[in-house]
């Protein structure tokens, strides 16, 4: 719609356009305006404040754990992903997976299925995916994410064979898994490796990758009562639930930080062609954020 816009930032129709937009500059931004709003009137914070903007979030959180491991470690945590303005104490796990499907060096006239790593890595896929009902129910009878409808495997790369006329030899499937925050990663990867091994027998094999997050679940009864108080302060209504997508809430909560994600935005236009932020929405946020520092620090300190 508004190619240009891109990498402006610009505000058009009451929006704030540009890549990150979303996720999660707005939130950023809104976190950083409610300190600097606070710090500069009469009101005097009671506890430190620790303002955490990290590098590497999007694949692996590196950043966010060179800042626990090195200090100082905060007692309480906000993460301002897109949410909508919902308070969500729990997020999704995350497991990346790879399939090496193994074919056979035949002439092309003599091919079978099973001698095409190409026609494996098919059956390697439909096995996978016939995964999705069982993870999804697994994440709806999660609190949190009754209602939540998303696509728990995405098979997103595929890389094999040499020659068009030729039976691929090798070829490599990978993707993803969303997970309850309930379940592991050795869980997953035993569900997976039990789908792909059912007969008849492929030649597939799985491997989990370092890239597997667990999800994670916070005791934060006090940060997201405090929140409510403060949207409450402004008349704005808002609810709790589970954010639908890993983060580093599981850095946090592996240190034993009670956490909360709450920002602006929401994550069905992250990422997108037109990414943007609703300017009202992001005012609304550093409203509420703004309050729940005074009214936070009261409680703790």
């Amino acid at each position: 719609k508004h190619p240009e816009l891109w990498r402006s930032g610009k505000l058009l129709d009451n929006k704030f356009y540009g890549r990150g937009s979303t996720d999660m500059l707005g939130g950023v931004a809104g976190m950083l305006f409610g300190l600097k709003h606070v710090l500069s009137s009469s009101v005097k914070p009671k506890t430190n404040l620790v303002f955490h903007s990290v590098s590497d979030e999007e694949i692996g959180g590196n950043g966010t754990l060179k800042c626990l491991i090195k200090g100082p470690k905060p007692d309480w945590a906000i993460i301002a992903e897109p949410t909508g303005l919902s308070i969500c104490s729990s997020s999704l796990g995350f497991h990346h997976f790879s399939i090496k499907c193994i074919g056979a060096s035949v002439h092309m006239s003599q091919s079978q299925p099973d001698q095409n790593a190409i026609d494996v890595a098919f059956e390697a896929h439909r096995r996978i995916t016939n995964l999705r009902h069982f993870f999804s129910k697994s994440i709806s009878s999660t609190l949190g994410f009754e209602n939540l409808k998303i696509n728990p495997i995405i098979c997103g790369r595929i890389m094999g064979g040499k020659d068009p006329a030729v039976p691929a030899e090798t070829c490599i499937l990978e993707g993803v898994v969303f997970s309850s925050p309930v379940q592991t990663s050795a869980e997953v990867g035993e569900i997976l490796r039990n789908a792909l091994e059912t007969l008849p027998k492929i030649n597939a094999t799985l491997v989990m990758t370092n890239m597997n997050f667990p999800g994670a679940i916070s005791n934060n009864k006090l940060i997201t009562d405090t929140l409510l108080e403060a949207a409450g302060s402004h008349n704005y209504d808002i609810i709790t639930s589970g954010f639908p997508s890993p983060c580093d809430m599981r850095l946090y909560t592996s240190f034993g930080v009670p956490t909360s994600i709450f920002g602006p935005g929401y994550l069905s236009n992250a990422h997108s062609a037109n990414e943007s932020l609703d300017r009202n929405e992001l005012i609304k946020f550093c409203k509420i954020f703004t309050i729940f520092l005074t009214k936070f620090w009261n409680k703790v300190s």
